[in-house]
């Protein structure tokens, strides 16, 4: 049994949709920890968070790019994953930096909707990872975990 290019390839298809879903959310947050009133009584952390959320842009952007250019599906895959590790280790960053903010008047809402956006990209993000987990874990039970 080899690895299902045409589940590979349905995978594959769905994940700039998913990640055109969230890149206005994404440019709205932006948007507010820019120009929002916010503040910390830390000096530079809305610098850092503004910087974290850029560096989640990037990956969230990343994502979403072709991987028809990696030769085997069963790369693709494992660049899916890593692509999904990315994206959660930089949302948790933001939310270490989010923690710093300690005032302002737009800090709940602010805050508030970044917990909706991290609901979203859990949700997106969740069935994308178990499939990709499955079509390496039956390729790997198979016993062809090598450059099939």
């Amino acid at each position: 049994m080899s690895l299902d290019g045409e589940a590979v390839e349905r995978l594959l298809a769905g994940i700039p949709e998913a990640v055109g879903s969230l890149r206005g959310e994404w440019t709205a947050l932006m948007e507010q920890f820019l120009w929002a009133d916010l503040a910390s009584s830390r000096l530079g952390a809305l610098t850092r968070l503004r910087k974290r959320w850029l560096e989640h842009g990037e990956a969230l952007a990343a994502m979403g790019h072709s991987r028809t250019w990696i030769p085997h599906p069963r790369e693709q895959l494992k660049s899916v994953l890593g692509g999904a590790i990315k994206l959660r280790d930089t949302l948790a960053q933001v939310q270490r930096a989010a923690q710093t903010v300690d005032g302002g008047e737009d800090r709940e809402a602010v805050l508030q909707t970044l917990a909706a956006y991290e609901s979203r990209l859990t949700s997106l993000l969740q069935p994308l990872e178990n499939r990709a987990a499955e079509l390496l874990d039956g390729l790997h039970r198979a016993g062809l975990d090598d450059d099939s």
